[in-house]
């Protein structure tokens, strides 16, 4: 996960936020393996299982969910196609905060639910010159 996320990908999007579509199997660190993230979930389930079985199935739910939506967002915010959500003020909130997490790799962790990054305090402070860059994306 180290690898996809902060050698490829940071390397890939660190100058420029957008590009062309890649071919397909080279956009790993875009995308999240829908199945390795339930698979990885597991053990995590099986231990809330002893606890809660509804819970146990709810973690897994949300593990869906979150694979689900970030692989949407997330391509959308590096190779944009116009997707139905793509001029939502909430999906651009968090293209924003993206953006601003490829400035600054140790702020702004969470691309599909922000709210993290506020409990954590790890919210990157947008510049003028951050707010520039991002209005030339579209973004803001």
């Amino acid at each position: 996960m180290f690898t996809s996320h902060a050698v490829e990908h940071h390397t890939q999007y660190r100058k420029v936020f957008h590009d062309d579509p890649m071919p397909k199997g080279e956009d790993r660190g875009i995308r999240l393996n829908f199945w390795e993230g339930l698979v990885e979930g597991l053990p995590v389930a099986i231990i809330l299982f002893w606890f809660s079985p509804v819970g146990a199935g709810m973690f897994m739910l949300v593990v869906a969910l979150h694979h689900t939506i970030w692989n949407q967002i997330h391509l959308e915010m590096h190779q944009p196609t116009g997707r139905f959500f793509a001029n939502w003020w909430l999906y651009k909130f968090c293209a924003r905060h993206h953006f601003l997490h490829h400035k600054y790799p140790d702020k702004n962790f969470n691309v599909a639910f922000p709210i993290g990054d506020f409990i954590c305090g790890t919210i990157a402070k947008p510049s003028e010159k951050d707010w520039e860059a991002m209005r030339a994306e579209g973004i803001a």
